[in-house]
């Protein structure tokens, strides 16, 4: 567990060169040092704290230098072992099944952990991940999780997760040219770029129009969400449910957590930077759109 935290807060301080958004040449931050064998790191790179620049980074010695991927099997082994000392019923919890109640769906981008953001053990949160955390109805992939997580695992939450410096809203936003298919995928973004262009544009600097279609993006794919068939059924099965615990509770005038509405949709931004989550307000969104939308698809 402790490689897994030091790698966290390694790419946090790491993500302030932003070299992708454009970090100066010959910038170093200072990392913190850990035991090499913790994380898979071949040799020694300095005392207690060591200077980095972007370069050092991307060519740093670690576990994938290994063709055949051999010393992950030894960091597996201690992982497990140290994991039976210090928690023991954390593998035996897995013999009950797998029921998580949370489906996040994130950007594959590697700085976005989805368990740890939430403070969660792994087997509370399923998870599916694509560039940009897109949710396109043509994905046979998304809609088969988003299905199974709804209809068999019967999740409760869903959450779409975009990331501020993401490289998918930036290709988008700078309309580069690459071939397909990342083109195709990308001009899913840039719809919603086109939806939202004039609050986009009236951003002055660059990084804030960047961080607005970051949040837009993630909402418009969490809206994307209520208009799934096997969606708007579940809400609307949960809805009735819900309407006669509520009657019950309030004639047997019974205390206890009030149900709702399952599964509840919703929709953050992460900064890597911070790694602090931003709840945003896709329901303000939804009510503008509400009677527009309602008459397509039904939105429950």
């Amino acid at each position: 567990m402790l490689g897994i935290n030091y790698l966290v807060t390694l790419l946090f301080t790491l993500a302030a060169l932003k070299k992708i958004g454009g970090a100066a040449p010959g910038k170093t931050v200072s990392v913190p040092q850990f035991p090499p064998e913790e994380i898979g790191i071949t040799k020694e790179i300095g005392g207690p704290s060591t200077e980095y620049t972007y370069e050092d980074f991307i060519h740093r010695p670690g576990s994938w230098d290994d063709r055949d991927l051999d010393s992950l099997a030894v960091a597996n082994k201690k992982w497990a072992e140290r994991t039976w000392s210090e928690a023991p019923d954390y593998f035996k919890a897995n013999e009950l099944g797998h029921a998580p109640k949370i489906l996040w769906i994130g950007c594959s981008d590697a700085r976005v952990p989805a368990s740890e953001l939430f403070g969660e053990v792994p087997g509370s949160i399923f998870v599916h991940r694509n560039i940009a955390n897109m949710v396109v109805h043509t994905d046979c992939s998304c809609m088969s999780v988003l299905q199974y997580a709804v209809d068999v695992l019967k999740v409760k939450h869903i959450v779409v997760c975009g990331h501020y410096d993401c490289g998918g809203v930036k290709a988008a936003m700078d309309n580069l040219q690459v071939p397909s298919p990342l083109e195709d995928w990308l001009k899913n973004i840039k719809d919603t770029f086109r939806l939202h262009k004039g609050e986009i544009l009236a951003i002055p600097d660059k990084i804030g129009r960047q961080h607005r279609l970051v949040e837009l993006n993630a909402i418009e794919q969490a809206i994307n969400i209520y208009k799934i068939a096997h969606i708007q059924k579940a809400r609307n099965n949960s809805r009735k449910k819900e309407k006669e615990i509520m009657r019950y509770m309030q004639s047997a005038s019974k205390p206890g957590r009030l149900p709702f509405t399952e599964p509840q949709v919703h929709a953050y931004a992460f900064d890597p930077m911070t790694g602090l989550l931003k709840k945003l307000n896709m329901m303000e969104h939804i009510q503008n759109h509400l009677s527009e939308l309602s008459k397509v698809y039904n939105v429950y």
